[in-house]
């Protein structure tokens, strides 16, 4: 209870600080905390992960499985090919043999690509994931002195984090200026 009425509070705050005022500056100063405590996020990431993709599991699975086939595939086609050439069989039967062993050889390759390919893919959106719960971790200060936790503002307010030199904000504030009646109006 005390954590929703804390995010009620940051969000009343939140939109108190940033209404429209002509003649103020709105300001949002981000500071890091150095008493916060750090959270372990893997376990929420790989879910948040798995929900946006929801048929990766089932691929991995499916993939590897036929992979594991094509294998035991290529160890028999293997295992022929050299007692074919050991009994001296005839060149059609070598073609046959090879031709087995180039097709288990491409899926074995197929599928090892493939599962790299999304385990990459999922490691990179549970690291994304991550460091996106570590952005709502960030305090940041309203315009009215109040400080308020960058998750708590989540569903209320869009938040654009720049990061960069005086200069490079001072020219990201004005290149993005002319967006902001068009922002403001449809109420982002």
């Amino acid at each position: 209870v005390a954590h929703t009425t804390e995010f009620r509070d940051c969000a009343k705050m939140a939109a108190a600080a940033t209404r429209f005022r002509p003649t103020s500056r709105r300001t949002l100063r981000v500071r890091a905390s150095r008493d916060a405590p750090k959270q372990t996020t893997s376990q929420e990431a790989r879910l948040r992960a798995e929900v946006a993709s929801p048929f990766r599991v089932a691929r991995i699975f499916l993939v590897g499985a036929v992979g594991a086939g094509a294998a035991i595939g290529t160890a028999v086609a293997t295992t022929q090919l050299l007692a074919s050439l050991a009994q001296g069989a005839t060149q059609e039967e070598l073609l046959d043999g090879a031709k087995t062993l180039i097709v288990d050889l491409g899926g074995v390759a197929f599928c090892t690509w493939s599962l790299r390919r999304d385990w990459r893919a999922r490691d990179a959106q549970i690291a994304r994931m991550e460091r996106e719960a570590q952005l709502s971790q960030l305090r940041l200060e309203l315009g009215n002195g109040k400080t308020c936790a960058a998750g708590a503002l989540r569903g209320f307010h869009r938040l654009v984090l720049v990061a960069g030199s005086q200069e490079y904000l001072a020219e990201a504030q004005a290149t993005a200026a002319p967006y902001r009646p068009e922002l403001l109006q449809r109420g982002v």
